[in-house]
């Protein structure tokens, strides 16, 4: 469909009965609930990716566009893919993948600079990142591989329709990009280091069980810059406010995880109140953040029979021991 073009048939029956200016808020939670739905009744590896896709569609594209889509989403896939052959050809060699992830960093945060593109190196890195570390540990990256790609071409194949019934009105302007100046370049060493040690960290003590936890630490880090830790402060608190967030859906379900029904009415209220609070056109950013923060503990801990506030408690308490090592290995090394 033509970017320049207002969709016509299907999106001017819908005009008729839905304010055009609610259509990307309601694309938002439908994306986002079809999202939970399929994550949290498929037997997935990597479950979160039923709603990580979802926020990168729904909220940062202003029409349903394979070309954009690649544009946000070509560098998590293609990473994903060489990761996961990483593993398995280099699997006991963990000090040759730590150099190539740390290049890979280092690349990373100055294409960000120089392009201006943090979004799509943000997907990109949670990609390499989880497949090496999950692979290392044991887990068949083939497997994480299926899992990952089903639910990207799912979360594709939904968009189409969705967009069709509620277009955006009038012009399509460009998926939005990181709007702040690039980092200065002694920042970014220090961006690399921390994500290289990070990630070496991870790798050496197979601490799987918390790496989730490092998708906070690069987004977090992303954001850093000399003299201005506002960002950084925002993207850590967006994380915690997640864990709260699903810990209030925790109390008011009375913790029935296995009741589907009860969770997804429960997480429907709260994604609308996100894209409420944070939904205008022009703050996608933060909107990311904050569905990201909230989506991935809900996803990975509303299991029934597991220790939900117990996980979230840990959860919370490796953010924040988390962001304090990032804020004083920053101020350290920038003096």
């Amino acid at each position: 469909m033509d970017a320049r073009r207002v969709p016509g048939a299907y999106g001017a029956v819908m005009g008729k009965y839905i304010n055009p200016t609610l259509h990307r808020p309601i694309r938002i939670i439908i994306g986002m609930t079809v999202g939970a739905v399929i994550g949290l009744t498929g037997n997935w590896k990597l479950p979160m990716y039923w709603l990580l896709f979802p926020t990168i569609i729904f909220i940062n594209l202003p029409q349903a566009s394979f070309q954009l889509v690649w544009k946000l989403t070509g560098k998590s896939l293609f990473l994903a893919f060489i990761a996961s052959v990483l593993t398995d050809i280099l699997a006991t060699h963990p000090f040759i993948v730590w150099l190539i992830s740390s290049w890979l960093c280092f690349y990373a945060i100055h294409d960000t600079a120089k392009h201006n593109n943090q979004t799509s190196w943000f997907f990109g890195l949670i990609s390499w990142s989880l497949f090496l570390i999950l692979g290392f540990s044991g887990i068949s990256t083939r497997s994480l591989l299926a899992d990952y790609y089903w639910s990207f071409i799912i979360t594709v194949l939904l968009m189409y329709p969705i967009f069709c019934l509620l277009p955006s009105p009038g012009l399509a302007p460009q998926p939005p990009e990181n709007n702040s100046s690039p980092p200065l370049t002694g920042n970014m060493i220090c961006i690399g280091i921390i994500l290289s040690l990070a990630l070496g960290a991870y790798l050496i003590f197979n601490i799987k069980d918390s790496v989730f936890v490092f998708i906070t630490i690069i987004g977090a880090v992303m954001a850093l810059k000399k003299g201005d830790v506002a960002k950084y402060n925002q993207r850590m608190i967006g994380q915690l406010s997640g864990c709260v967030l699903v810990g209030v859906l925790v109390l008011i379900t009375l913790g029935q995880t296995d009741q589907l029904l009860v969770i997804i009415l429960g997480h429907l209220l709260i994604v609308s109140y996100l894209v409420y609070a944070f939904g205008q056109p022009n703050n996608a950013a933060a909107l990311t953040n904050a569905m990201i923060g909230y989506s991935v503990p809900f996803i990975l801990y509303m299991i029934p029979g597991q220790p939900i506030l117990y996980n979230l408690s840990i959860r919370v308490i490796m953010l924040c021991a988390a962001g304090l090592a990032i804020l004083f290995i920053d101020l350290t090394l920038q003096g």
